[in-house]
This record gives C-alpha cells, sequence and structure tokens, in this order.
C-alpha cells in the first residue's frame, strides 16, 4: 500500500525544471507492460525501450551499418535479418557483447530524444521509461523513481504459457534464464505485487498515480516539498544516495537527513546531470572552495534527482511520502 502525502507543501524560491522519470521493470510475465498501459491511460508518456532498441536496427537505424560491417551475412539492402543476427550472436558471449556494444549506447541517446521532446512539451508531466533489465545498467540510478512490478514464478509461467502460446518447457527456460527478482529489492522506490486479478492491479496503479506519481510530479515541477511527511526510511535514503551518487555527487548520512560537501560537489570526468557521458567543470569561488561552482550545473542535479532547492544551498526531496533535506556540509 502506498503511503499518503502528509503535511503542508513548502514553497521554495525557486521553481523546479525537471519532468518526473520513472523507470518500470520487472522480470518477464510479471505484469509490466500492462502497468505502462494502465499508467499511459492516466496521462503518463509511456517510453518502451525495447521499441527504442528496434528503432536502431531497423532500415535506417543508426546501427544498421556497424552491423552490416560486422556480420555482413546478417545485413540485406539496408535491412538486419534480426533472426540471422540471433543466430550469429546465440552461444557467443563474445559477439552479444559487442552487438551491445554497437545498440545499447545508441538506444539510450535515442531515448534521451525522446525524454527531451517531452520535457520541453510537458515539463510537468510524468515518463515512464518500461524497460525488462534495469539492474546492472548504465540507467539503475538514473531517473526520480524505480517502480518493479512483481508476481511469483507460478503467476508468471502460467501468464507466458496461457497469454504468450509458449510451451511449458520454454516458459521455465526464459524464467530460469533471468534474475530473481529479489536482486531487485535494492533498487525499488515501489513494489508493486501484481498476484491478483485485472481490477485488482488497477487499483493499485489507481493509487499509485494519485497518491505518489501525481503529487511528486507536481512538486519537482511546482519546486514544493512535504515537510510535514514521515522522515526518510533507511531504505529511501539508500536510493537518494545512489541517484545523487550516479550523478557525481556524494553524500553521506547525518541526522537532518543528508550531507554533501562543498569543498568539492563535482569534479572533472564525472557524468553530466542530463546522465550522458560528459563532463563536469568546476569553479572555485571565493575563499578557494567551489560553492559558486556552475550553479545550474548543481541544481540539473539535484532536480534530476528528485530534490527542489530550499534556500542557502539547501535541498529536499520532492518526494511526496517522506521529508528528506540535504544540507551544504559548512552549515553542520
Amino acid at each position: 500500500m502506498l503511503r499518503a502525502c502528509r503535511g503542508d507543501a513548502h514553497r521554495s524560491k525557486r521553481r523546479g525544471c525537471s519532468m518526473l522519470t520513472v523507470a518500470l521493470t520487472g522480470g518477464i510475465g510479471s505484469g509490466k507492460s500492462t502497468v505502462a498501459r494502465m499508467l499511459a491511460t492516466r496521462g503518463a508518456h509511456v517510453l518502451e525501450l525495447d521499441a527504442v532498441a528496434r528503432q536502431v536496427l531497423a532500415p535506417g537505424g543508426s546501427a544498421v551499418a556497424e552491423v552490416a560491417a560486422e556480420w555482413p551475412d546478417t545485413v540485406r539492402d539496408g535491412r538486419v535479418d534480426r533472426a540471422a543476427l540471433a543466430h550469429v550472436v546465440f552461444g557467443d558471449a563474445a559477439a552479444r557483447a559487442r552487438l551491445s556494444a554497437i545498440t545499447h549506447p545508441r538506444t539510450w541517446a535515442l531515448a534521451d530524444e525522446h525524454l527531451e521532446r517531452w520535457e520541453r512539451a510537458d515539463p510537468s508531466g510524468i515518463v515512464i521509461i518500461e524497460l525488462a533489465l534495469l539492474a546492472g545498467s548504465p540507467r539503475e540510478n538514473a531517473y526520480h523513481a524505480n517502480v518493479v512490478v512483481a508476481a511469483d514464478r507460478d503467476m508468471r509461467l502460467s501468464r507466458l504459457v496461457q497469454a504468450r502460446g509458449m510451451s511449458a518447457e520454454d516458459a521455465a527456460a526464459r524464467l530460469a534464464a533471468q534474475p530473481p527478482q529479489e536482486s531487485l529489492e535494492h533498487l525499488a522506490d515501489m513494489w508493486l505485487e501484481n498476484a491478483g486479478s485485472q481490477q485488482a492491479l488497477q487499483a493499485q496503479v489507481d493509487d499509485l498515480w494519485a497518491s505518489w506519481l501525481r503529487p511528486y510530479a507536481r512538486n519537482l515541477y511546482a519546486g514544493t516539498s512535504n515537510e510535514g511527511a514521515p522522515h526518510a526510511t533507511p531504505h529511501d535514503l539508500a536510493r537518494a544516495q545512489a541517484r545523487l551518487a550516479h550523478r557525481g555527487l556524494r553524500t553521506r548520512q547525518c541526522e537532518e537527513g543528508l550531507l554533501y560537501g562543498t569543498t568539492s560537489p563535482l569534479k572533472q570526468g564525472d557524468p553530466d546531470p542530463q546522465g550522458r557521458d560528459g563532463t563536469l567543470l568546476t569553479r572555485p569561488g571565493p575563499g578557494g572552495d567551489n560553492t559558486s561552482c556552475a550553479y545550474d550545473t548543481i541544481a540539473a542535479v539535484f532536480s534530476r534527482s528528485g530534490f527542489v532547492p530550499l534556500g542557502g544551498g539547501s535541498w529536499c526531496s520532492a518526494d511526496p511520502r517522506f521529508y528528506l533535506a540535504v544540507v551544504p556540509e559548512k552549515e553542520q
């Protein structure tokens, strides 16, 4: 059950600037695509990463020429023969790794283009990124939240056989090849158990939207937080730290919530705030520290991690389920 937002919203002096982005994942047969469709009917933009991956291998796609150069027999007249390509890489770990090196960066780049277009058109909206493999991907901590859809093995097996027409043996093999659902627990900001009827799942999704996603998006866009909400749990703290660390900002826990250093908050070579490859540059401020370094860059790091400014260098989570402040170390 989702925890409701409590307390009065605190309006900051500066409006937030980041569209809410949420990763939606789960094992095969868990029902994540069903959840994505339900969220789309509520108004979310849904980006299916598998569909984006297919685009880079479609005729004219950005990966076609390199695939043709690597495996000429798998491409005819600019079209990738997916069955032939699968035959080449199946059972060959080196070939699979090479194919991933060709397709994955292009897939993420194209996904980013979609996200940027949506953010320009609907900055207060919500984007759901549906992907099968979150754990171990370069984006496991890149978004404002991760939602995991789960179901027990027998339920997933039954769905694969009945809804997808797989044989029981093929379905069992597909399940066995995937990592256990429990491996996603440390990444989950919200966990949906899809073990019942469609009506029961719809009720969970409606609750997810009304009591969490929509208020989270409003807070993030308007620059508001919920000071009366319960304090963040240890899991919430760890998730917030992971998102900030993904963008190059290291924090440590303190009584107030999280503490970040101002002497060198971001260093050359850290990932840029959009999550793409790049470099962040810091400029020393008065007194030799980096407190004045690229404020818009620092603001983007916090905003892309789900925080809104409180003033004085302090930030607060926009997540309506809890109150979590991140304060500069010099104020301790």
